[in-house]
This record gives C-alpha cells, structure tokens and sequence, in this order.
C-alpha cells in the first residue's frame, strides 16, 4: 500500500469525488463495467478470506456477497467517504463479514486465498507498484488467486488502439492526479509486471476490444 502520508492525502482526495463516482462511471461506460465485474466474480470459486482493494463505493463487494464468493471479507480502501457508502449496502448480518481497513497488508501473518484489485494498480507510480505487488505474493495463500480488473493499453493483449480511448485515459489520469493525489502518471503493463513478479494468467476477459480486462492470476509454480 502507498505510504502513509501520501495515502492519507489520496484517501482525502477520493472522499471529495465519492458523492459523483457512481454516477460518472455510469455516464461514461454504462453497465458494462459492472457486469464485466460479475462475469469475473462468477468464475471464481468461493474461498475462505478475501481481500477487496481499493472497492470504491462497494459494488463489487455488493456483488461477492450476493454471490457467496467468500466467508469472510477484508476490505482496504483509503477513502471513509466510501467505505461509509460501502456499508450502506450492507445487511447487519453482513457487516459481521467485513473487516474494514485502509491496508490489508498490515499484518504479515495475514493470508488470503482471493484478491481482487478493482481499478487500483492504476493509482499506482511504478515504484508503488513494485512494491505492491511484492505484498501481494506475500499475502497470497499457496492456491489463491488475484482477480485484477483495470484498464488496458498492452502490447500483446487484445487491445485494440484507439485515438479517443487513449484521449481518454490522458484525461483520466490529469483528473484524479489533481483530485484524489494519486502518483501514477499513465498505464502501466500490468499484465507485464504480474509475470514479471511470478505471477502466471489463468483466465481472461475484455471488453471495449481489449481496453478493459479482467484476469485471474495465480502464483507461478516452481520449477
């Protein structure tokens, strides 16, 4: 996770936009995103403890639990502003499933058999992500899986290049860098880094020809 000061800032920062995220999501891709998310989560098998990533206003929480896809929750997100929308989707019985936190990596002993990063490595300068995803194998139980769904731009995917797309991206990028503090500056190869850290691909799906994906990773045998 972010250092803490930066973090706290960047949490800060995603309070102010959490009364509009929905809504501008919506405007721009529809439900398409949404549903990508649940076609993701259906193809997963339920596990023990999983860790949501950066969930945003809870949506997909929302649709983990509607689908049993775990018997307990962790899930870190640096905003309270949406963490507290987050917990209005939630039943009373349902909030015992959760643990709620701003880093899911605090404790070392702390092991999960599914996380999923919902449009988080994206926030992430390069020398986050290094060490992120340093965290991540370290927290991920022999047989877990991490569901990773973000944006996409990488040679050698299904990526399909488009002037407006990467306009896109470009604008996205100033606004939440001015916004919400985030340190990257563009996309990284996600998909590039993963394998790079030992993390093999198990299963894959895109949308808007290629520009959004979600991919299943698991750790990458020994030879």
């Amino acid at each position: 996770m972010p250092e803490a000061e930066g973090a706290s800032k960047t949490g800060r920062g995603f309070n102010r936009i959490a009364p509009i995220y929905d809504a501008s999501v919506r405007l721009v891709f529809g439900s398409s995103i949404d549903r990508l998310q649940t076609d993701a989560i259906d193809s997963l098998t339920t596990s023990h403890h999983a860790l949501i990533v950066g969930g945003g206003t809870g949506k997909i929480l929302r649709a983990c639990m509607d689908r049993a896809l775990a018997r307990h929750y962790t899930y870190a997100e640096l905003s309270p502003a949406m963490i507290a929308r987050t917990k209005r989707r939630l039943s009373s019985a349902e909030h015992d499933l959760v643990t709620f936190t701003d880093n899911g990596f605090k404790e070392d002993a702390v092991a999960y058999d599914l996380i999923i990063l919902p449009f988080v490595l994206d926030c992430l300068g390069y020398d986050q992500l290094q060490q992120f995803l340093k965290e991540l194998k370290a927290h991920l139980s022999p047989g877990g899986k991490i569901l990773l769904i973000d944006f996409n731009q990488e040679a050698g995917t299904p990526y399909v290049k488009s002037f407006w797309k990467e306009w896109f991206i470009r604008l996205l990028y100033q606004f939440f860098r001015r916004f919400t503090y985030i340190k990257a500056h563009q996309l990284a190869p996600f998909q590039a880094l993963m394998t790079k850290a030992g993390f093999v691909r198990e299963q894959e799906m895109y949308r808007y020809k290629g520009w959004i994906q979600a991919v299943t990773w698991s750790i990458a045998p020994r030879a």
